[in-house]
């Protein structure tokens, strides 16, 4: 009789059979009424009915598995690892892209669905997916926020998932991994980073560099943390106290200097729109001349223009043989002891320095050698500027007339 075990066991009463017994119709009815029953219930091998139930494989497998077509049809592992049913083919398009599903077909979009495809080109904007003609969809990154230009590259693979409304893509599209590092043009400006904006909260979205100094804790005095560094002008002019310097900046100092430049076919050379926060300008010279026999003269200027009297110092001629030494000129410094005048070819160095900043006094100085000779020139004078903070400087001669002819200068400050 037919059994849940599997095992086949005969019709009884009458079995087995005994030699020499009369087979009855009984018999031979109820015996083959239950080979059929037995038969019935068997799974035949050519496919010719359908199992009424499910088969329990009791620890075993199917084995040389043919590939499946359909939907309704069984996966042998070869087309798991091949992924021929969620890989996209044929794909096509940059903004509005199409491709298809073949084995098995796919007929219908649900939420959950997952799929597999290499893009054709990079997109320009915002791009849709239309799979087997069933219709396009929104592609979108990190939850609803479409795609922007970029976002999906020529030659590069993704996954996409079905929500029920439109296909998010993934890896999360607009980040650095998604293309060749570089940090080529990179500011702090520019950089960008995904984070959330409130902590524990909302969803992952890309986070400026506001957002990001935001979440980041700064450093005091006591604590480790971030510190900006300074730009150029705000380390010339230590108008930030929060700011940090690099080594290479300390090492270079906050000197400003000029460009070296031949000297203008005039009677004075200026320097203007020297910055407030200066306590320390220097003007050098080569090869300079004149036209005329006037000793050379230097000036400071403040808000009112550049000063033409109150200087008080002196002037020495060193030699071989002797110093001689005579008071400067009220108007200026003057660079040249002796009335000999520039038509010599001169270099030198006047230095400006602050020393009180309440008064607005300053230090003027200067070394001049003429050139081909033995002799320099060296002297002082302090001057008190009335209005404001230095602002200008001004190399010309006595009387104001004579006008350069030849040589080149430069200045620095700090």
């Amino acid at each position: 009789m037919p059994s849940s075990s599997g095992t086949y066991t005969l019709y009884t009463p009458g079995n087995p059979v005994v030699t020499g017994t009369t087979i009855s119709s009984a018999w031979a009815n109820n015996t083959l009424n239950d080979l059929a029953a037995a038969m019935t219930v068997r799974w035949p091998r050519d496919g010719t009915a359908p199992p009424t139930a499910n088969m329990p494989m009791g620890a075993y497998k199917f084995t040389n598995l043919g590939a499946g077509s359909a939907r309704t049809d069984s996966l042998n592992f070869g087309q798991v690892q091949d992924g021929g049913a969620t890989y996209i083919t044929g794909v096509a398009g940059t903004d509005t892209i199409t491709g298809s599903i073949v084995t098995p077909t796919l007929a219908a979009y649900a939420a959950g669905q997952a799929f597999r495809f290499v893009a054709a080109g990079t997109n320009t904007g915002a791009a849709t997916l239309n799979i087997n003609s069933l219709g396009a969809k929104a592609i979108t990154k990190n939850g609803t926020i479409a795609l922007a230009a970029g976002d999906i590259v020529a030659g590069a693979a993704y996954t996409i998932t079905y929500d029920g409304t439109r296909f998010q893509i993934s890896p999360a599209v607009g980040a650095v991994a998604l293309g060749p590092i570089t940090t080529s043009g990179l500011t702090q400006a520019t950089a960008r980073m995904l984070g959330r904006t409130t902590a524990g909260t909302g969803a992952i979205e890309e986070l400026d560099a506001a957002a990001v100094s935001a979440f980041a804790a700064p450093a005091s005095t006591s604590a480790q943390g971030v510190v900006p560094l300074a730009t150029s002008t705000e380390m010339i002019t230590g108008t930030n106290a929060t700011k940090a310097v690099t080594v290479d900046a300390i090492r270079k100092g906050y000197v400003v200097r000029g460009t070296y430049t031949s000297l203008p076919a005039a009677t004075a050379v200026d320097v203007s729109s020297l910055p407030s926060w200066m306590t320390h300008f220097e003007f050098q010279f080569n090869l300079l001349s004149t036209n005329g026999s006037s000793a050379l003269l230097a000036r400071i200027g403040d808000s009112g223009g550049i000063r033409i009297s109150g200087y008080s110092g002196a002037a020495s001629t060193v030699s071989v043989s002797s110093v001689t030494s005579v008071a400067s000129d009220a108007s200026g410094l003057s660079l040249i002891a002796s009335g000999s005048g520039p038509t010599l070819t001169l270099g030198g160095i006047i230095t400006c320095d602050l020393i009180d900043a309440v008064s607005n006094i300053w230090i003027m100085r200067s070394h001049v050698f003429y050139l081909g000779a033995g002799t320099t020139w060296v002297s002082g004078c302090t001057k008190t500027l009335p209005s404001s903070a230095m602002n200008a400087f001004r190399l010309t001669t006595v009387g104001g007339v004579d006008t350069f002819d030849a040589g080149s200068f430069n200045y620095a400050y700090w």
